[in-house]
C-alpha cells in the first residue's frame, strides 16, 4: 500500500510540473528587440566623434614666410591630401555603421526565428507528454490492481516474488521516462529563455 502511495504522489509532482506555463511570443520577442537594441547602441557608441576633433581638420597650418622685400609674415596654407584623408574617413565610418545596423537586424530576426522554432518543438513535446501521462496514468492502476491483487504474500502459493519486482521495475522505468521527457521540455524552456534573452 505504501509502494501505491508513493507513485500516486509522484505521479502527481509530475504531473504539475508538466503544466509549467510558457512565455508569450510577444514577450520573447519584445525582449529580443530590446537586448539588441542596447547592442546596437553599444557598438555604435565607438563610431561617435567629438566634434571638436572632427573640426581640427579643417585648421589650416600656420607658419613663417617673407615677402620680397625680406620680411617676415605669417603664413596659412591647407593639406589637400589631409581633407581628402578627413572625406574618406567618413565615408568609411558611414559604411561601418551601416553595417552594423543591417547585420544587428540580420541577426534580431535569426534570433527570432530560433525562439519561433523552439517554441513550436515545446508546445509538440508537451502534448506528447500529455499523452505519456495519460498511458502512465492506466499502468499506474494496472500496477496498484497487480499489487492489491497479491497482499497476502504467504496465503498466496502462486505469486512469485520475483515477478513482483519485475512488474516494479518495469512501472519504474515507465516512471522514468516520463521524467526524462518532462527533463527535455525544461532544458528547452531553458534554451528559450537563454535564447530570448529574457530573465524572469
Amino acid at each position: 500500500m505504501r509502494i501505491s502511495i508513493l507513485f500516486i504522489c509522484a505521479f502527481a509532482m509530475v504531473s504539475a510540473k508538466a503544466q509549467t506555463s510558457l512565455p508569450g511570443p510577444d514577450s520573447l520577442f519584445a525582449a529580443i528587440d530590446s537586448f539588441y537594441s542596447l547592442k546596437l547602441e553599444a557598438e555604435l557608441k565607438a563610431f561617435e566623434s567629438n566634434p571638436k576633433d572632427y573640426w581640427m581638420n579643417f585648421v589650416p597650418g600656420i607658419g613663417l614666410g617673407y615677402n620680397l622685400q625680406g620680411k617676415p609674415r605669417p603664413t596659412f596654407s591647407y593639406s589637400l591630401s589631409s581633407l581628402l584623408n578627413v572625406r574618406t574617413q567618413k565615408r568609411q565610418v558611414a559604411a561601418m555603421r551601416e553595417s552594423i545596423l543591417l547585420k544587428n537586424q540580420l541577426e534580431k530576426q535569426e534570433n527570432k526565428i530560433q525562439v519561433s522554432n523552439l517554441l513550436k518543438k515545446i508546445e509538440i513535446l508537451k502534448s506528447d507528454l500529455e499523452f505519456s501521462l495519460l498511458v502512465f496514468e492506466i499502468d499506474r492502476q494496472i500496477f496498484e490492481v497487480y499489487q492489491k491483487k497479491n497482499q497476502n504474500q504467504l496465503e498466496n502459493l502462486d505469486f512469485s516474488p520475483t515477478d513482483f519486482l519485475l512488474k516494479k521495475k518495469d512501472f519504474l522505468n515507465k516512471q522514468q521516462n516520463i521524467r526524462l521527457e518532462k527533463r527535455e521540455i525544461e532544458l528547452l524552456f531553458l534554451a528559450l529563455l537563454e535564447t530570448s534573452h529574457l530573465k524572469l
